[in-house]
Order: C-alpha cells, then structure tokens, then sequence
C-alpha cells in the first residue's frame, strides 16, 4: 500500500461506519413509517386519495373532476416541498399518510419527541430535539433531475437509480420499487 492509500484507510473506514448507521437509521425510519401508517388505518375509512390540479379546488380532496371548477381531479399529486431550501425540485404529496422525523436529525424517524433524545439507538441526536409531522416526500410530477458539480477539492457528486423492492409491507410503507436519487458534498483532502 501507498502512503496515501495507508493515510485514507481511516478515512474509508469511517465511511462505511457512517454508511451502516444511516442503514440503521433509514430501518428505523421505515419502521415508524410503517406503525404510523397502522395507526392511521385504524383511525376510520381511508381518507380519499384524489386531489385537485388547479382551479379554486387546487390541492384539496376530490372524488372526480365536478368537485374541481377550473381544474381536474387527479389520483395524487406531488407539489414542490416550500419548507426545502437546499435542493431543487424535492416534493411533497398533497394526500398521502405522514412521516415523522427528528428536526435537527432528519434522517431519523420518531415517533415521539423522546426519539429524537441521545441515546443508544440514536449517539448522534441532539439534546432537546423534537419530532416532526411532515408529509410525505416525492418526486415532483415534471420529472427527476439532479445536477452535480465538479471541482477540487469540493465537488457535489449526483445520481437518480432504482430502488428494487423488498416485498410486503416495506414496499407499501416506503414506496418501493421506485425511484432514488441523491446529491452528496465531497471534500477531497490530499495527504502528503
């Protein structure tokens, strides 16, 4: 081995380990995904899954396209996400069950404020965290797009894949099979 190669094991190591935790994390995710999703269908009759697409009913319940003056009732919707301000065309559904997340941690799924606590489950949580109820995320209905920046030493590297599925209730929960997609900051450090 190199002297660079010796210099970056550490470097690659701690990537795995941030690799498996974020595994850990998005498990633990789908999981309250999915018992929020059983909460809600215990709660009564499923809430109606059409939305309007414009006129004056934009965004609101529908059954079919008399219940949307100027618009047309359509089976979902995915809407361009107001409260994302680091990213480009991130979404969010108009009708669809809730996520739940820890606001500073938001890649940690909760199901109550105490979730979002430190502890075993969660080292890297911040004291005095809480949960958030948020809608559901999507791709918006123009398209995927992500767009990568070159550069050294800092880069944005960029990828759309496909998510395969994983049978049963996780493929309903969490979406899949579907679509993915990333963008991800790198910093490149040369060691002499």
């Amino acid at each position: 081995m190199s002297r660079v190669e010796d210099a970056l094991a550490p470097s690659r190591a701690t990537a795995w380990s941030r690799l498996a935790q974020h595994a850990l994390e998005l498990q633990t995710q789908v999981a309250a995904s999915m018992e929020a999703t059983r909460r809600d269908q215990r709660r009564g009759p499923a809430r109606p899954r059409k939305v309007g697409v414009g006129g004056v009913s934009d965004a609101s319940p529908c059954s079919d396209d008399t219940d949307c003056p100027g618009g047309f009732c359509h089976a979902g919707d995915c809407r361009v996400d107001p409260l994302d301000t680091d990213s480009t065309q991130e979404g969010v559904c108009t009708l669809s069950p809730t996520d739940r997340f820890c606001v500073a941690t938001p890649i940690k799924g909760c199901l109550s404020d105490t979730d979002c606590q430190p502890s075993a489950a969660c080292p890297f949580c911040t004291p005095g965290d809480t949960c958030q109820i948020r809608p559901r995320a999507c791709f918006v209905n123009s398209g995927i797009i992500r767009t990568g920046s070159p550069g050294t030493p800092d880069r944005d590297t960029a990828a759309i894949y496909c998510v395969p599925g994983n049978g049963g209730a996780i493929d309903t929960s969490a979406g899949f099979p579907g679509p993915g997609a990333l963008i991800q900051h790198e910093s490149v450090i040369v060691v002499p």
